[in-house]
């Protein structure tokens, strides 16, 4: 542990939750049983998520529920598991969280702790296990301004995530590769260039494969007819020098436990590789917000570290009226105009429009005051930091 970060770390059994707290300050971790059983646990994430977690498991899809999901329930239930935290960090103290078996499907930085949000009073970050967060720190390559590479709607049937990917290389000073030229051969050469890249994102399609993990990926475009996936098992095989990727992609985070709570997929096959901090999604993500929160969270880590990044775009985001969205999307149609696209333009303020009028179904507009139509947790909630905060 280093500087006022605090660590907790969970542990699931079958008769109770055990909290473990550690600061550089503490002489020997402190210990929090709370009684919720493995048992209670699943059975919360069925109903809430469905049986296999966020990548849904029912009928229906996981997103639909937590469009109706109600976050006091949550609070309800999960807050013995955020509680400690309020004593063993300041707000502003970066928070490492290591969750076991069925929390990693849950978004902890959502809960409340005392009065506000996790994620409002301080910058949080996840691992896997508690070994992965040295091994992210042992694999950090290069300084934050190295160039970058930016991929987005592989397939050609993502528009949103092609306007997601053209503002965060503009934000990053770089070009996009979007739809046919967002192809495998296209990130591994780049990834193979001297210097590599140092910030990669990738707004493209995202598969699970319950069955075989390994085989979970990124849809990119072909080189020669089809698709091609860019699998965890690819990825594991590869030597990255990325400081940083970001998968936003549809549930690019969902990984399969296996014995030992050991995580297969996406997030585990990069940090592997050697990328020490990477943002994935815990759920199907909207559009619009998705775009916004990836535009203000580049912009901050011009100035902020990533976990601090994340936290003050997801924060902006959640606390946006409808008329800051409004004139945020006005002014992304505006520069697509300029550029003389008056195509992707309408289509672009069309998508918007069907993806507020969704955002009103989740939070219905107030008889009185503004209007934050992304203020549900299901908008501001996906994306998570795992690895090195820094």
């Amino acid at each position: 542990m280093s500087g006022n970060a605090v660590f907790a770390e969970y542990f699931v059994s079958h008769e109770a939750t055990f909290v473990f707290g550690l600061r550089a300050d503490l002489g020997e971790p402190e210990v929090v049983e709370v009684s919720l059983t493995l048992a209670d646990l699943r059975d919360f994430v069925a109903a809430e998520l469905g049986s296999t977690g966020a990548n849904g498991g029912g009928a229906e899809p996981a997103r639909s529920r937590l469009d109706r999901a109600n976050l006091g329930s949550w609070q309800e239930l999960l807050d013995p598991l955020v509680a400690p935290l309020g004593e063993w960090c300041a707000e502003g103290d970066p928070v490492w969280l290591v969750p076991h078996d069925v929390l990693h499907y849950l978004p902890l930085h959502a809960l409340r702790v005392g009065g506000s949000l996790l994620l409002e009073r301080n910058p949080v970050v996840y691992t896997p296990s508690a070994s992965v967060m040295r091994y992210c720190r042992q694999k950090r390559q290069r300084p934050r301004g190295a160039a970058a590479l930016v991929l987005g709607d592989s397939l050609g049937d993502l528009p949103f995530a092609r306007d997601e990917a053209e503002a965060v290389a503009a934000a990053l000073g770089t070009n996009a590769l979007v739809g046919a030229d967002a192809t495998r051969t296209a990130f591994l050469d780049r990834m193979g260039d001297s210097p590599p890249a140092g910030v990669v994102h990738l707004a493209c399609h995202g598969t699970f494969d319950a069955a075989e993990p390994l085989r979970s990926g990124i849809v990119l475009a072909p080189d020669h007819g089809g698709a091609e996936i860019l699998s965890a098992e690819d990825i594991f095989g590869l030597t990255l020098s990325a400081d940083l990727v970001v998968l936003s992609a549809c549930e690019s985070g969902v990984n399969a436990r296996r014995p030992g709570d050991e995580l297969l997929g996406l997030t585990r096959a990069l940090v592997y590789a050697g990328v020490p901090s990477v943002v994935v999604s815990l759920w199907r993500v909207d559009d619009l917000s998705t775009l916004i929160l990836m535009d203000r969270f580049y912009r901050g880590l011009a100035e902020l570290h990533k976990a601090r990044a994340l936290q003050r775009a997801a924060t902006e985001l959640m606390q946006m009226t409808d008329d800051q969205v409004l004139e945020y999307v006005e002014r992304r149609a505006a520069a697509l105009r300029a550029s003389g696209d008056d195509a992707a333009a309408e289509r672009f303020e069309g998508l918007a429009y069907s993806s507020l009028l969704a955002a009103e179904r989740r939070i219905p507009r107030p008889s009185e005051g503004p209007w934050r139509p992304f203020s549900h947790f299901a908008a501001w909630a996906p994306f998570v930091l795992v690895g090195d905060w820094r």
